[in-house]
């Protein structure tokens, strides 16, 4: 990773129907919380037809996503290598 933004982490989701917009609106929050800590969204996918979120979030200092309980399995992994090709 770079000097900036040189911790990374994966976080997954699968929500279950039907609380999508129950989801989206707690995920905007979260997203709010961690971009008001310093922690920025670098990508973000889905899955279509299992529910699946997923996103990469970076940061200068250690970073660790909080679970969106209620929603399904969410899952939080270091990201210790980042290959383009």
């Amino acid at each position: 990773m770079s000097a900036r933004g040189q911790y990374a982490s994966a976080f997954s989701c699968r929500c279950r129907p039907p609380k999508d917009d129950d989801y989206e609106s707690a995920m905007k929050q979260l997203l709010a919380d961690l971009s008001s800590q310093g922690i920025e969204t670098l990508a973000f996918f889905s899955s279509y037809g299992d529910g699946a979120y997923h996103y990469i979030f970076f940061s200068d200092k250690p970073l660790h996503v909080r679970t969106l309980r209620g929603f399904g399995r969410t899952r939080d992994v270091a990201v210790t290598r980042l290959e383009v090709r």
